[in-house]
């Protein structure tokens, strides 16, 4: 790596520092619904057991859809299908608020938006990465996929103690309506 590429140096590319930005914002939303999700849970169910279950169904689509993602990606218009995954996830988000909202959310609500946003999220994720290389010179590569990584970590520290304020302070159904909105900055 070029001694001179700075984490600044990178982010002030216009578009990479666009997109970086939209993208820690979303992750932080993100990060708001899976602290409501285990809240909700728990709240509504009382078991560790159905609390843990958020596991298998992030799994699931994982395990059966991984592949796919990346191979997508490679063979799509990049920018359309970030698009429409972040377009997808925004509306997951919304629906969990708004069933929120109405007092008819169940705990398979839950389960199933989490199913097809990790799900979403495997295409999402590897389409994210493949729109790096064009959006920064070759040299500042390295400096651009580390800054993504501390974007992922940054997110994941941030967003359960945001997530946590946000219940406190309006409940869990404006930690989905935030983190709809948040998807907003990437589209």
């Amino acid at each position: 790596m070029n001694a001179q590429v700075r984490p600044w140096h990178v982010l002030a590319q216009r578009d990479f520092g666009l997109f970086w930005s939209s993208l820690l914002i979303s992750g932080i939303g993100s990060q708001l619904t899976t602290v409501a999700l285990a809240w909700q849970i728990y709240e509504i169910t009382g078991s560790p057991l159905q609390l843990g279950l958020v596991g298998l169904f992030r799994a699931l689509p994982v395990i059966v859809s991984a592949l796919t993602g990346g191979l997508l990606a490679d063979r799509m218009d990049r920018r359309r299908l970030l698009i429409a995954t972040q377009l997808l996830a925004m509306a997951l988000s919304f629906l969990l608020g708004l069933l929120t909202d109405l007092g008819v959310i169940e705990v398979w609500h839950i389960y199933a938006v989490t199913f097809f946003s990790t799900a979403l999220m495997t295409f999402d994720q590897p389409t994210r990465s493949a729109m790096i290389p064009n959006l920064v010179p070759r040299e500042h590569l390295a400096t651009a996929f580390a800054l993504n990584v501390t974007l992922r970590q940054t997110a994941l520290l941030a967003g359960p103690f945001v997530g946590g304020v946000v219940i406190a302070w309006a409940g869990v159904r404006w930690s989905y309506y935030l983190d709809a909105a948040s998807f907003l900055a990437v589209i």
